[in-house]
Formats: C-alpha cells, structure tokens, sequence
C-alpha cells in the first residue's frame, strides 16, 4: 500500500507543470455524476491513474472565503483510494469520534465483534455507561436547560435491600413517567440514578438511591421552570407514598433540588459525577442495581456528519485535538496522537467544522495564518 501511494505521488509531481496548475472545466464536472458544491473541486484523477488533491490555481487560491459545512464534507467524502481513507471522523452536536473501517487484529475482532446475548447483573455505574451516556448527552439536538434532583424519604426504603430499594424506586420512575405523558408535557430529557449514603436520620451509612433529571419543555420560560419544578416535587413526593410527607416535600422543594442549565459543560460535570467518585469512589453492589439512566420522553438527536480523510490530513486532525485536551490528561493526549486508535472528544460542531476548514485549506495550499483557533 505504501509503495502505490509512493508511486503515485511520484507520478503525480511528474505531471505538476501539464495539470496541477492549469484551471479546467472537468473541475466543475463529478465523475460519479454528482453536481459540484464548489468551483474547485479537491480531486481530480492524475495522469498516473491514481487519485490524488490537486492543487488551486494561482487566481482561486486569492479568495479566502470560508468554506460551507457542504463544502467541507464534499472535500473530505470523496476520492478513490479507499487504503489511504481508513480513519473517518463523525461529528456530532457537541462531539466528535474518530473511527477506523478495520479491526487491528483478529484479538481484537474477537474481543469487539458480535455481542448480543444475556447481560449480567448490573453492579455498580459503570465506565463504560458513564462514558455513554454523556456521549448521548453531546448528540441531543437541542440542549437540556434545567435540572432537578428527587429523592427518597427513609421510611419507604427502611429494611429493604439494595435489589428492593432499586425495584421500588424504578417503580415509582414509571408511575412518574407515565403521569408525564398523561398531562400531555413534550419534554425531552435523560433521568439518572445514584446511590449514596446517607448521612443522617434512621438510614445513616446505608446507600438509597435517587434521581437527576435533565430535561427541557418545549414552550417554557426560565420562570416557568421554576413553577413547574415545584409542581414535578409535589407530585412526585405523592407517588412516593412517604408517610413523611411534609418533611419530604421539604427536601424536594429545597433551592439546591432544581436550577437552569446554561451550557452542555455545565450538564457534563453534573451528569459525570466524577468529583464525587475520586474522593469516595464509586458504588458496588453485591446485587442488581437495575438501569443506570434512560431517557425522559422522546430526545431528539441531532444529524451525525461523517468525514473521510486521508493520513497527512487525519495525523493533522489528531495534533489539533490535542490542543482541546487538558494538560493533566496525558495519557488520553497521547493516545489521540496513536496511529489508528478510536478516540472521542466533546467539541461544538461550529468549532470542528473551522478546524475541517483549516486542514481543506492547508491541504489545498491555500495561504492560511496558523490555526484559527
């Protein structure tokens, strides 16, 4: 593979002065019969057979206007040397993975490929649920604009085990769930369970679940958040069943069970729980605690794009995305620069489609000033 790709960029810089530069009309015609998105199209069959970017002429390579969404994805799904395109970035609302159209070993094709079957017992919050579902949370079309937490008075979970406490309370989540749809609420969110401790009253040191909420409705204003989350504590303080009633509307009510979200960082940082789990750790079970999450209502996700790219442009890729990284976070900035390796990073759509961009035109030789971001 790397011998004819060698062989034909070597063919390809012999014909530089006959076609590279020379501006044609079979730049504005698609050989797969697609229109063009753009007047200089980034392929064009080199004279060696292979495929290849040719390069702008002099006039195009002035005009510096930036490229739309359509444009950059015509520049890097195209192209015929399917060898060279085997890394492929999809993009999201809020995040971008890079994949591979290949296993790297039959190991690795054993330990990856299949699936299906029974699943086990659920334990614990596991990393590779967390890891999923701020995934999903980066893929909701819209974003989530408020928060609200429910909890459990102590009677109702007295001298129940972890695999009762789980039961009941995914119990009483349907019958709220279901009162939802009933009141006719177009609301689109993702629910959480979480064990914890209490810290005091007649459960002291015994894990009891309870609830976050993301959600948003449609038609809402921010006042109108709070009115309803009042109402949500209410009812759901009833569904319950506490014989504590006052006590647990108390808890519900409180100014620190509800707020506005204001951006997808600030849901992350809620919904990952990570603070928590570096100081206590996390929860294990010795039996099933049931779902970890699901949704509320119907989310709407937003369209993936998918991008192929060559090798220069995806090592290029890799070097940018390490920029949006943290420092401490070394291992992972290592891992992006692997060749081949799956990764994913959470980054606006706006803000890898500049970064798209910036490679088009640094791969097509067009006078860019560093990385615009």
């Amino acid at each position: 593979m790397n011998n004819q790709n060698f062989n034909n960029q070597t063919k390809e810089s012999e014909v530089k002065g006959q076609n590279a530069y020379r501006p044609s009309a079979e730049l504005n015609e698609s050989k797969n019969g697609r229109s063009p998105l753009f007047l200089n199209s980034n392929f064009k069959e080199t004279a060696g057979g292979g495929s290849g970017r040719e390069r702008p002429s002099p006039q195009s390579s002035k005009s510096k206007g930036k490229l739309s969404p359509a444009c950059i994805s015509d520049i890097f799904s195209n192209g015929s040397n399917e060898n060279e395109r085997m890394e492929y970035l999809v993009v999201n609302e809020g995040v971008c993975r890079v994949k591979r159209d290949f296993k790297v070993s039959e190991d690795e094709l054993l330990l990856c490929g299949g699936g299906g079957g029974r699943k086990g017992p659920v334990l614990t919050f596991s990393r590779k649920s967390r890891r999923n579902l701020m995934i999903k949370l980066a893929e909701m079309k819209r974003l989530f604009e408020f928060w609200q937490d429910f909890t459990f008075a102590d009677d109702i979970m007295e001298n129940l085990s972890i695999k009762e406490r789980a039961k009941l309370s995914s119990k009483i989540l349907k019958a709220f769930k279901l009162w939802l749809e009933r009141q006719g609420y177009k609301i689109q969110g993702v629910w959480k369970r979480e064990w914890r401790p209490r810290l005091s009253g007649a459960l002291t040191g015994q894990y009891v679940p309870h609830y976050h909420f993301l959600f948003l409705i449609e038609g809402i204003s921010e006042k109108e958040y709070f009115d309803i989350a009042k109402l949500f504590a209410h009812k759901w303080v009833e569904f319950t069943g506490t014989g504590e009633y006052t006590k647990a509307l108390r808890v519900a009510l409180h100014h620190k069970s509800y707020r506005l979200i204001k951006s997808r960082k600030q849901a992350n940082q809620y919904i990952s729980d990570r603070k928590y789990i570096s100081k206590n750790g996390k929860f294990v079970s010795n039996e099933s605690i049931g779902r970890n999450w699901g949704y509320l209502g119907e989310p709407e996700f937003s369209e993936s794009e998918k991008f192929y790219l060559y090798m220069p442009e995806m090592v290029l890729l890799r070097r940018i995305l390490r920029r949006f990284v943290r420092k401490n976070k070394s291992g992972f900035r290592k891992l992006i620069s692997k060749k081949y390796k799956r990764f994913f990073v959470f980054i606006e759509r706006p803000t890898i489609h500049k970064v798209l961009e910036w490679i088009a035109q640094s791969q097509m030789n067009r006078a860019v000033e560093g990385v615009p971001f």
